[in-house]
């Protein structure tokens, strides 16, 4: 019901990020050559049939037969852990809506590396039917999606979270680059990653431990395919 939103939204936003870009670099707050303009949308069923959502992917397939063309990341996460972030964001908030932690920690600041800490202490999973229905629901959203981006021919790369933020290999973060076109393809460490981003880690030890209810959710998962996405949680 936005008025400001038009068909050409994804166009309009790409162009919002690149002059924000530039503005900042006359006023020597940015970075020269930032090289890569970018939004993150985090599609839903309901957006990717609209009309405002497939005219969106129209129009990407189209600029990516231009140079510069645009490129697409499609970015996974093990469900589980989407839905404890979540769930430590709802819980986070004040009775006025406003998060009372950041959504990240910069590396060093201790005082919110600890109010993340106290936040997840407090987290309840849903469990039984309800868990169920909502992982079955996050497994078709993400075909619907692939679905969509395959039916306009758009050519995008497929990255996990977990490989990215997880693991001790910079292969998926190259793997992003190569398919951008731009930064290091080849020769990339883990730890010049970790020092470009300048973020901390805000959980805190193993889910398992964190999940107040997490016996009733390994209960739920035991014995059915979803049962592998505990595996991020030991």
């Amino acid at each position: 019901n936005d008025s400001t939103v038009t068909l050409d939204w994804t166009r309009d936003k790409l162009c919002t990020v690149q002059n924000q870009q530039q503005t900042e670099i006359e006023n020597g707050t940015g970075k020269n050559g930032y090289g890569i303009a970018g939004f993150q949308w985090k599609p839903c069923p309901f957006s990717i049939k609209h009309q405002y959502g497939d005219h969106s992917l129209q129009w990407i397939a189209q600029q990516q037969k231009r140079n510069p063309s645009v490129r697409v990341v499609v970015l996974t996460r093990n469900f589980l852990d989407k839905k404890y972030s979540n769930l430590k964001h709802e819980l986070s908030r004040e009775k006025d809506g406003e998060h009372k932690i950041a959504s990240h920690c910069q590396v060093g600041d201790e005082e919110c590396i600890k109010m993340h800490f106290e936040v997840e202490r407090a987290l309840l999973f849903p469990t039984g039917r309800d868990l169920l229905k909502q992982i079955d629901e996050d497994v078709q959203n993400r075909k619907t999606l692939l679905a969509a981006l395959q039916r306009h021919n758009i050519e995008y790369v497929k990255v996990t979270y977990e490989k990215l933020y997880n693991s001790q290999s910079s292969e998926e973060w190259m793997r992003i680059f190569k398919h951008l076109g731009r930064g290091p393809s080849v020769g990339l460490t883990m730890k010049e990653v970790t020092r470009a981003m300048g973020l901390a880690r805000t959980s805190q030890g193993k889910k398992s431990k964190m999940v107040r209810n997490y016996k009733s959710v390994r209960k739920t998962l035991k014995g059915t395919k979803y049962e592998g996405l505990l595996s991020t949680w030991m």
